[in-house]
């Protein structure tokens, strides 16, 4: 499953994204968050059976340094395994650059 969670105006900079696992699966779930060009381009296979806080690693994901959007777009999760218990938040830090 794929999640449009937050949505990004145009001329937009997102700096960083942090996933909060708040409540575990309980079962198998990875979890990705990126966008239509990159689905795990912030987070890429964090454990949704453990309660955890994850924040975009330098060196480890793709949009490390954020990524400036000319075009509206949004994040999004995407739900690897089948989830029904799991909560989480998801939060991102956005320069408004219009």
């Amino acid at each position: 499953d794929v999640l449009e969670v937050i949505r990004i105006p145009a001329q937009t900079l997102v700096t960083n994204v942090a996933l909060e696992v708040t409540t575990a699966e309980g079962g198998t779930l990875t979890i990705d968050v990126g966008d239509g060009d990159n689905p795990d381009g912030y987070l890429d296979g964090v454990n949704g059976n453990a309660t955890a806080a994850y924040l975009t690693v330098a060196g480890t994901d793709a949009f490390e340094a954020g990524k400036y959007y000319t075009a509206a777009d949004t994040i999004d999760i995407v739900l690897n395994n089948a989830a029904d218990a799991a909560v989480m938040k998801l939060t991102a830090v956005m320069v408004d650059c219009s």
